[in-house]
């Protein structure tokens, strides 16, 4: 028992160290990819998504830790769910591969992802706004 005890901590102290970003400058900065899609592929696929999310709606649920209004990427329209898988598969995976020195990656889920901007505050002198 007490064997298993200790195995089980450094399994963990394992796990803890692999997801500490210290000293390792690439995973301290957002990975980005610009012009992966273009303007009208992103409003394509926001109208796809909100078209299916008036039949579905948005999940809020799925994240105990970090809670997003999202869909599975897989409920779009199959067309346009095989050309974003594409990108990701032909585009975003080598490109992180390449950049982080990694074995082969996979997606194991995509989602779109909702994000609405709240309102911006009034000045704090009583200005007008912009």
């Amino acid at each position: 028992r007490g064997f298993e005890l200790v195995e089980g901590m450094a399994v963990r102290e394992r796990a803890r160290r692999r997801r500490c970003i210290d000293g390792r400058p690439l995973l301290q900065t957002p990975f980005t990819l610009d012009g992966l899609l273009s303007d009208d592929g992103c409003r394509s696929l926001i109208a796809a998504a909100e078209g299916v999310a008036a039949r579905r709606g948005w999940l809020s649920s799925r994240h105990r830790y970090h809670s997003t209004v999202d869909m599975p990427l897989h409920v779009v329209p199959r067309a346009q769910y095989a050309a974003l898988r594409s990108l990701l598969d032909g585009t975003v995976l080598p490109t992180m591969r390449r950049r982080y020195a990694t074995a082969p990656l996979r997606i194991r889920e995509a989602f779109v992802v909702k994000y609405e901007a709240a309102a911006a505050p009034p000045p704090a002198d009583g200005a007008p706004a912009d």
